[in-house]
């Protein structure tokens, strides 16, 4: 060996040990936030559809394309309103006790079979259709068999039925022109005699239907009434 010493042998190196934890982190992809959800979504109404249909329409000229509207489930169908209407007015109709006709009897039942169901009429405000099916409803015996028989030359297939031609057809099988003729000339010949002034009134108008041309003028009929009076 030269005279130089001989060097000393060098210290181990110390090796830093990393913490797992650190280690098991290098290369990991960094965390990610979970993502922050939204508002919910809201499907759009129809107005909102239709207000934007009419605004795209507008844009390129087109017409608007509306959605059809679909009328609520529980909305009933326009027949199903009308038989309920039907049924009701039935049952009120029947809860007066309206009078029924079979055919027979004096000529005078026939007009105060018809003044009966008018009143009843008015009372529920019956239409023109509603009269006729109704008075149809009260004709029994006779009556019924006559207006089965008659019903579908008044009224063909596809008529509207109207009351006054009802009461047309059923006068002049019930309520003969004789008859009506008969009616006139008692309402002609009409005193007081033994009757009381109201008695008098009442049947005075129960007798001046029967002849409307000869008191049309409201003179003419005050002076029938008067002239009829005892002195």
């Amino acid at each position: 060996m030269s005279g130089r010493g001989r060097r000393a042998p060098r210290a181990p190196r110390r090796r830093l040990v990393r913490p797992v934890d650190e280690i098991a982190d290098v290369g990991a992809a960094p965390p990610v936030a979970p993502p922050v959800a939204g508002p919910a979504r809201q499907e759009p109404t129809m107005a909102e559809i239709r207000t934007q249909n009419v605004a795209v329409a507008a844009a390129v000229g087109a017409p608007p394309v509306v959605p059809p509207v679909i009328p609520p489930a529980d909305v009933p169908p326009v027949a199903v309103v009308e038989d309920r209407k039907a049924q009701k007015m039935v049952e009120q109709f029947l809860k007066l006790k309206p009078p029924q006709f079979t055919g027979s009897g004096d000529p005078e039942a026939a007009t105060q079979w018809i003044e009966g169901l008018e009143k009843v009429f008015n009372l529920l405000r019956c239409s023109n259709e509603d009269k006729v099916v109704l008075a149809v409803y009260q004709l029994e015996g006779n009556a019924s068999t006559w207006w089965r028989a008659i019903r579908d030359r008044i009224f063909p297939e596809g008529t509207v039925p109207v009351w006054d031609t009802f009461v047309e057809a059923f006068n002049n099988k019930y309520f003969s022109r004789t008859a009506r003729e008969q009616k006139m000339a008692e309402f002609v010949r009409l005193r007081q005699n033994q009757m009381t002034v109201d008695q008098y009134e009442a049947k005075f108008s129960e007798l001046s239907k029967f002849a409307p041309r000869l008191i049309e003028d409201p003179e003419d009929r005050a002076r029938r009434f008067r002239d009829g009076l005892k002195p």
